[in-house]
């Protein structure tokens, strides 16, 4: 087995099964033939799972084919592409969620370094959302992408302070002392 966890469960605790049932039947799969094999075959369908299975179950070379597969995922926004951008966004923000690991915020940040207009139209993106529904996590990420763009933060945390309830309603002048840029 490629997975010490997994061999203590099998070999010495000598475990039949195990409750996998927040996992969908072909992540487990993945994972399990990927311990059998010590190949992994990632899609964008089942990264989530099947990162999340590797760091259960401590497989450290599987977080690390995760991640090398998640860093390519990035490579390729080149194409400017706002859904894609948006799809490693919310994995990156997941990951800081339930781990509270910076690795793929760090090569989403990179990768987009470049791509300033797709860093905007990501985080404005985000912000366009309901922001009573926006997790605290996803700021350290906003953050990070925004770079020096102030304004774009500006902007989100007026969407924030007017989304209060009670409604907060800035007046015109307010928002112009928030978004100079002196």
């Amino acid at each position: 087995m490629n997975s010490l966890v997994v061999s203590e469960l099998v070999g010495e605790l000598q475990m039949k099964e195990l409750d996998v049932e927040e996992f969908s039947h072909t992540s487990v799969q993945c994972f399990v033939e990927t311990c059998y094999t010590g190949s992994v075959i990632l899609t964008k369908e089942n990264f989530r799972e099947v990162n999340k299975l590797s760091a259960v179950f401590k497989v450290q070379w599987m977080i690390d084919e995760c991640l090398k597969f998640y860093t390519d995922l990035c490579s390729e926004l080149r194409t400017g592409s706002l859904e894609a951008a948006w799809f490693l966004f919310q994995e990156a923000g997941y990951i800081l969620k339930e781990r509270d690991n910076k690795d793929l915020q760090l090569a989403l940040s990179t990768s987009l370094g470049g791509l300033f207009d797709l860093r905007l139209s990501l985080v404005k993106d985000f912000i366009s959302r309901d922001p009573n529904k926006q997790e605290f996590v996803y700021t350290d990420l906003c953050i990070s992408l925004a770079g020096r763009s102030i304004r774009v933060l500006y902007e989100w945390l007026i969407t924030l302070v007017e989304s209060k309830t009670p409604p907060v309603k800035l007046s015109g002048v307010e928002k112009r002392l928030l978004t100079s840029e002196t």
